[in-house]
């Protein structure tokens, strides 16, 4: 589905920003594990690093760039019995930012 949003952003990320997209992702991991307990077994407490990501993280380094949304990624250790879902997408609300979010 096409966004409807085409305007990005030209605020600046800010390192509080960094840290409430870093305490939404970890409220997403935990409701992941408590409805997938076999990758909560293997992968919980194998996280390498959770990193923004795309045009948000270009952003964040150049300023010039624009926000349309911010993509997060938590990267773990390699399990070899068992795959973590490729590409796993979760959607979770910033809250007002001034940074406008788009719709997927």
């Amino acid at each position: 589905m096409a966004s409807n949003i085409s305007e990005r952003s030209m605020k600046k990320i800010t390192k509080s920003d960094l840290k409430k997209l870093g305490l939404i992702a970890s409220e997403d991991r935990k409701e992941f594990f408590e409805r997938n307990t076999k990758s909560k077994k293997l992968y919980e407490e194998k996280i390498i690093c959770v990193a923004l990501c795309q045009g948000a993280a270009l952003h964040f380094v150049d300023g010039k760039n624009g926000v349309k949304d911010f993509d997060v990624w938590t990267f773990y250790k390699k399990q070899p019995k068992y795959h973590f879902p490729y590409r796993r997408i979760g959607h979770k609300d910033f809250g007002f930012s001034g940074i406008r979010s788009s719709r997927r």
